[in-house]
């Protein structure tokens, strides 16, 4: 057992401090480091594979946080958020070119045969997740793709070229834009179960990867044992099903990498009731002796859009309503006629506080208006605003219209109040008054409104 003083390890977050140096080897599970405690055991002889294990370790000492912290506003998985911070000690690694490919001892290839044997698809998820940046990436995706076609298990593939595919992506946006942030250690304040606490600013970057591949493993609204696509409650009307139709919806799960600021626009007030006194200076100040703190959280609901080639949305005109409704959930619709391709007809590109880069464009079409109001409405929060930006014309699976599909859009704004507008100019003044205290009612635009003569 050694102390030493690597003034390498220096942070801005941490005082420095005399590490202890256990001796370990090179297998996997047997090096880690205690970051709390300044513990560190790693292997210490002169091989590549513990030269690249000793080099690992001590970035992780260097800039991951002391435990493992999910603050309150974010979904991830636990396992997901582990492997993804190994990914980023992975590329801090490379970007001062040190030989992380020797991260392997030969049982990954192994390992992946299992997980595909056993359909265990948060298993591929982790090792692919957690070897990327690493030879031995690819041979964890050749071992899954063999194994996957020797067992006819296609979408299992798909999954883990998906997976790879969005770490390839990430980790690009890391090398052009993250460079001065990724591997930073000044320290930012989050909430975790409602309580303060710091952890550095490079590890944000882990924590919004690690949320988008935590959503790639549930599976999406179509997948539902019931096979309805979209969870019950609000917006369970049987579709019309005639000779002319809405086209079946097709739901794209988009990364959502932008993040809303204030946590989702919700901010401390001050109150006269709680358990922490966080603001005793208004003791003697505030005549209602507002102490305490409560969370307001500001105005959220629905905004459905139609993007088809009559309408159009800007990256511009999508943040114009967030910063109207920061918590709003935001969904955009198009579907191209005689689509049989499979091509995305409906998409999410704002919710619970996360915003995608860009607007994605629409297919030139409406065709699926009807489930895609379905879809919001089961997004909806109880007494939730649900805005439509729609210029009123309904159509089906090919771009026409029918009646039986205008009266099932109707049926569905007048039961549910949803407030119709013909542009995003009207959306932002519907949810203005809102924030104001006035209730939006129920509301028609173009051809629909002859349904309310």
């Amino acid at each position: 057992m050694n102390k030493v003083h690597p003034d390498w390890l220096t942070r801005e977050d941490l005082p420095l401090k005399k590490w202890e140096v256990q001796r370990g080897s090179a297998v996997r599970g047997d090096a880690w480091t205690n970051i709390t405690d300044g513990k560190m055991r790693i292997p210490l002889d002169n091989s590549h594979l513990s030269r690249a294990v000793r080099i690992h370790e001590a970035i992780h000492a260097k800039v991951s946080p002391a435990s493992l912290v999910i603050p309150d506003d974010f979904a991830i998985d636990e396992d997901v958020l582990r492997c993804v911070e190994e990914v980023r000690v992975n590329v801090l690694g490379q970007w001062q070119g040190f030989p992380m490919d020797a991260l392997s001892d030969g049982s990954e290839r192994v390992s992946a045969e299992r997980c595909v044997n056993a359909d265990d698809i948060a298993g591929i998820r982790n090792l692919i997740i957690s070897t990327y940046g690493t030879k031995v990436n690819g041979v964890i995706m050749r071992a899954i793709t063999k194994a996957c076609k020797e067992q006819d298990k296609p979408k299992i593939a798909a999954f883990a070229k998906d997976i790879r595919q969005h770490l390839k992506y990430a980790v690009s946006q890391w090398n052009k834009y993250r460079r001065d942030e990724l591997g930073s250690t000044l320290e930012s304040a989050v909430e975790v179960d409602g309580e303060e606490v710091g952890i550095p600013v490079g590890y944000f970057s882990s924590l919004r990867l690690a949320e988008q591949l935590s959503n790639m493993v549930k599976p999406q609204p179509q997948d539902s044992e019931d096979g309805d696509p979209w969870k019950p409650g609000e917006g369970t009307e049987t579709l019309p099903n005639g000779e002319q139709r809405f086209a079946d919806p097709i739901i794209a799960r988009l990364p959502l990498p932008e993040r809303v600021a204030g946590r989702m626009g919700r901010k401390r007030i001050p109150s006269d009731m709680g358990t922490n006194p966080r603001r005793i200076h208004r003791m003697m100040t505030d005549p209602e002796r507002r102490i305490f703190d409560r969370r307001a959280r500001s105005l959220g609901g629905v905004i459905l859009i139609d993007q088809s080639g009559s309408m159009h949305l800007g990256t511009e005109d999508l943040w114009s309503i967030i910063k109207a409704a920061p918590g709003c959930t935001i969904i955009g619709y198009s579907h191209a006629p005689r689509n049989t391709s499979g091509t995305p007809n409906i998409w999410v590109m704002a919710d619970n506080g996360k915003v995608v880069v860009t607007v994605p464009p629409g297919n030139g079409g409406n065709g699926v208006d009807g489930p895609a109001l379905l879809f919001g409405l089961s997004k909806r929060k109880k007494g939730d605003p649900f805005v439509w930006v729609c210029d009123g014309h309904v159509t089906d699976s090919t771009d026409d219209t029918h009646p039986d599909l205008d009266t099932f859009c109707v049926g569905l704004v007048k039961k549910h109040r949803i407030h119709m507008v013909p542009n995003v100019d009207g959306a932002v003044l519907a949810l203005e008054k809102i924030a104001r205290g006035e209730r939006l009612e129920y509301k028609l635009v173009g051809p629909l409104e002859r349904y309310d003569r």
